[in-house]
């Protein structure tokens, strides 16, 4: 009876360890989607703010999507999974990210970034980022406009996808629950516990911007507890 006993509980620890195995393996599979992105299938180096503790964000329009409350509370949060502090500057002269409200043609002129025409009439939302040496960002901002958006889950869903690519995570997943998914789906106004798990592990100090995909899987297998990781309550 004994010995059954003990049979019974060296297969459930291995049905355990097992498990979490999976569990690492599918977050090691979902980084390598998210932290980088793609242009015609080709993985470009990673990008991340590196080298800086606070980023600058400056809000043109009224603020959308987001009450005062719940963005210091979303801001929060992101400083404890990435280790950045991220501080309102209200002069649009000295930021280094941009949250923008309204139209993409207002946008382009504010950034004087240049949007084809065919996409600033169809768009709901715009990025663009600048980087430096070891493809760092240096400047980023994002557009929502706020007509073509139908709901306010909706826009709250662009706020937090188009914020994280901001800080570097570009990629996207198909996992519909996800913030990363390619699009709105109902069920992805924020973020699940595995988000917060890629967005913790970007800013992990291992992972250098720069990397090409090769590097960070080598980095996650050799140099990266994710098992830790999977099972940190975050």
């Amino acid at each position: 009876m004994k010995i059954s006993f003990t049979i019974v509980l060296i297969i459930i620890a291995i049905t355990f360890s097992q498990a979490q195995s999976r569990k690492a393996t599918q977050l090691k599979k979902d980084y390598l989607e998210v932290a980088h992105l793609k242009v015609v299938k080709t993985k470009t180096p990673l990008s991340k703010w590196e080298g800086i503790d606070t980023i600058r964000y400056y809000i043109e329009g009224k603020l959308q999507y987001m009450t005062e409350k719940s963005l210091r509370m979303f801001l929060q949060e992101m400083q404890e999974l990435t280790g950045l502090t991220f501080v309102e500057s209200k002069d649009k002269g000295k930021y280094q990210l941009l949250f923008f409200f309204g139209t993409l043609t207002d946008y382009s002129i504010f950034t004087q970034n240049e949007i084809p025409l065919h996409l600033v009439e169809k768009s709901r939302t715009w990025h663009s980022f600048l980087t430096g040496p070891q493809n760092r960002l240096v400047k980023t901002s994002f557009c929502i406009n706020p007509s073509q958006v139908k709901s306010q889950l909706e826009g709250r869903f662009y706020f937090q996808s188009l914020f994280l690519k901001c800080i570097g995570i570009r990629g996207n997943i198909e996992d519909e629950l996800s913030i990363f998914f390619n699009n709105y789906s109902n069920k992805n106004g924020g973020l699940t516990m595995g988000d917060k798990r890629l967005v913790k592990l970007h800013y992990n100090p291992k992972i250098k911007s720069g990397m090409l995909d090769y590097l960070v899987e080598q980095t996650l297998s050799d140099s990266i507890d994710l098992e830790m990781l999977v099972n940190e309550k975050l």
